[in-house]
């Protein structure tokens, strides 16, 4: 039995609910989960399935359409990819290795500007 790390940090990404009890994410309550998570940012562990599908540069609209018009997504993306020299935004997650997949994640987190 674990300690309980990955269901605590779901609880605070608002990924999960809490069963009882009330925490806070930078002074808000977990219950006002959309202003939480205009704020925050997570690197997943690893990348799902159905993305293998998609390139860097997809990857990376998908979280900045999320939470920008889409043309503000598409110039953080293009910044990011620019930012992290990362050449290879066209190609498919399939054909890159881990390294450049992590690299590519990366980069996504810190082109949010969040504040956790």
């Amino acid at each position: 039995m674990g300690a309980g790390k990955t269901t605590l940090i779901k609880i605070l990404t608002t990924q999960l609910k809490p069963t009882s009890g009330k925490a806070y994410v930078l002074g808000y309550e977990l219950e006002r989960s959309t202003e939480i998570r205009k704020r925050i940012s997570l690197l997943p562990q690893e990348v799902k399935a159905h993305f293998y599908t998609l390139t860097p540069f997809e990857y990376l609209l998908l979280p900045q359409n999320a939470r920008a018009e889409k043309a503000r997504g598409k110039r953080k993306a293009r910044e990011a990819i620019r930012e992290f020299n990362i050449s290879y935004a066209d190609k498919l997650r399939v054909e890159l290795s881990g390294g450049k997949v992590r690299k590519a994640l990366v980069s996504m987190v810190l082109s949010f500007d969040a504040k956790l």
